[in-house]
């Protein structure tokens, strides 16, 4: 190195670092700490069990007949799960459950919980039933156990019911609508026998009836400069046999049908979302039967769209719920060969269909009203065919198809199909006012919205007077 010079010498190092990975074996996880197990009718077992460890990843439930067989899986299910409901089994049949709890790394069995089914009863779980009617419906016990003496119960039944526990016969005079869910038990006098449990639904019709006052309305003072006063009629009158009612507005002229909300609350709400939002409107009968054993007219699953059919955007579908018979100028719910397959699509009775009332049914919502019954008859009445249409964008076949001169389909021009203009909510009453004493006092007016009425009061000069209204309603 010269003078003078200064040398830098950098010096680099590099480390090589290597990731050091410990892995610790996951355990097998904690089984649940409790099931139980309860049969509360025959077919019908619940399940639930507790855990509070989180280190399974699902569950796995099994079952077998006796201590001594091999365990079968039922189902897997999430790690949230907690509970599920079983249906099938034989009558007296013994079952032993256990909840594998799983993870990656193994799994780990709950103590078992056993129960025995219970013996069942040979009756439909449903039965026709309407208020005012004289009513009978004999109980048929399974009894395995061959015993001499049966005893019956059925509970809670409704007004004007009652049940012989000798006999088993539930009979007389249904004094109320709505549903009932009646537990039936028989008990055998053989000291090993299990007893029959099983579940009958009753749904029970309004009879027809006139409109009550369910309150008086009071005299008002209304402020001469103010607004007028608003009234909510449905406040003081009501309909038993009407609580809802809906208009079918179709080309070939007007339906209406009262809906049986107090006996089938679930069924009508989910007929009503779809009218409340408009599904129906432009929609078409698609299908008409007139045959022996079936006569109907169908509608609720295609709209209309530049001459193409579309299938209606639909909810989850709905419970079947049977029980109401499809008499003539009825209205239910069409279904696949699920009987829990119903969403969108309804159809109506033109004639009594006692065929579709055995076996698994339909769920009956609603029954015609006025002179409804013109315009259904009107529309079974046209010529149907296999038509072949456009359907969400595919050639379909849609057979039954009615059109009124039995031609193809025709959407514009001399147009023949039956279509579904819109369904509405109306009033299930309409009032008039019939006397006002003195109509210089103030001026009134019934208003409507939607399926409610409102009687409105504008004061006119100082004074009083008295008013007098009627309520109709419409069937």
């Amino acid at each position: 190195m010269s003078a003078g010079q200064i040398s830098l010498r950098n010096t680099f190092i590099v480390l090589l670092i290597w990731p050091l990975i410990i892995r610790t074996a996951l355990a097998a996880p904690d089984p649940p700490h409790t099931l139980t197990a309860e049969a509360p009718v025959f077919g019908e077992i619940a399940i639930k069990w507790s855990d509070d460890s989180n280190d399974e990843d699902s569950y796995i439930l099994q079952v077998r007949t006796s201590s001594q067989a091999d365990w079968s899986s039922l189902g897997s299910f999430n790690s949230e799960s907690k509970d599920v409901t079983l249906t099938g089994g034989d009558p007296t049949a013994n079952y032993e459950f256990r909840i594998l709890s799983v993870n990656e790394s193994g799994q780990s069995a709950s103590k078992t919980a056993s129960i025995i089914m219970p013996d069942k009863f040979l009756n439909n779980p449903f039965a026709n039933i309407s208020q005012g009617k004289i009513f009978s419906l004999q109980l048929i016990a399974n009894n395995h156990s061959k015993s001499q003496s049966i005893t019956y119960e059925a509970s809670p039944l409704p007004d004007g019911l009652l049940i012989d526990s000798r006999t088993g016969i539930i009979s007389g005079t249904v004094l109320e609508d709505g549903y009932f869910n009646v537990l039936l038990r028989a008990e055998y006098s053989s000291p090993e026998a299990t007893p029959s449990l099983a579940r009958l639904a009753l749904r029970i019709t309004p009879a027809l009836s006139v409109p009550q006052l369910k309150k008086t309305i009071p005299d008002i003072k209304i402020i001469i400069s103010g607004s007028p006063i608003i009234i909510n009629l449905d406040s003081y009158f009501q309909d038993q046999d009407t609580r809802l009612a809906i208009q079918i507005n179709t080309n070939h002229g007007n339906m209406i049908f009262s809906l049986f909300d107090k006996t089938l609350p679930d069924p009508v709400s989910n007929f009503l979302t779809y009218v409340d939002r408009g599904n129906y409107s432009n929609t078409i009968f698609h299908r008409s039967v007139n045959s022996q054993g079936l006569n109907i007219i169908q509608s609720g699953s295609y709209s209309l769209k530049d001459n193409k059919f579309i299938s209606l955007p639909t909810d989850p579908p709905i419970l079947n719920e049977p029980g109401i018979a499809n008499n003539r100028g009825t209205l239910a719910f069409a279904r696949t060969s699920d009987p829990n397959s119903a969403t969108s699509g309804w159809y109506i009775n033109t004639q009594d269909n006692p065929g579709l009332d055995i076996g698994n049914s339909y769920t009956v919502f609603g029954r015609a009203i006025n002179n409804s019954l013109d315009v259904i008859d009107q529309i079974a009445s046209f010529p149907t065919g296999s038509h072949e249409v456009i359907l969400n964008n595919t050639s379909y076949t849609l057979s039954n198809f009615p059109t009124t001169d039995g031609q193809v389909p025709s959407f514009h021009g001399p147009e023949n199909v039956i279509r579904v203009k819109n369904i509405i909510r109306i009033p299930s009453i309409s009032y008039e006012i019939t006397s006002n004493t003195n109509s210089e006092i103030v001026q009134t007016t019934i208003e409507t919205n939607g399926s409610s009425q409102n009687l409105a009061l504008k004061p006119l000069k100082i004074g009083s007077t008295q008013l007098e209204l009627s309520g109709t309603d419409i069937d």
